[in-house]
């Protein structure tokens, strides 16, 4: 969570930049949401581009997380939609 976000998920922001980038409709998240992502959006291709790698290597992280807890419960992990490994 980000306080800059208003309290959103830090991937909401991640998902809102990439919409925002392929100009696919996005929701309104309150105005604190639309400032953080307004200085996402308007930053360089570098500093984006910086932070995507950064959002992908944390999503990496919690999806490997994911995988540790459900092994360690034995609950089945996802590999696909829907269906278990």
């Amino acid at each position: 969570m980000l306080k800059e976000t208003g309290g959103h998920p830090d991937a909401f922001l991640c998902e809102a930049a990439v919409r925002h980038r392929t100009g696919a409709p996005g929701d309104y998240c309150g105005d604190e949401f639309g400032s953080a992502l307004d200085r996402i959006t308007g930053a360089s291709r570098d500093v984006q581009a910086r932070i995507e790698t950064a959002a992908e290597a944390a999503v990496a992280v919690v999806l490997w997380l994911v995988g540790v807890c459900a092994a360690a419960t034995g609950s089945p992990r996802r590999t696909e939609r829907g269906k278990g490994h």
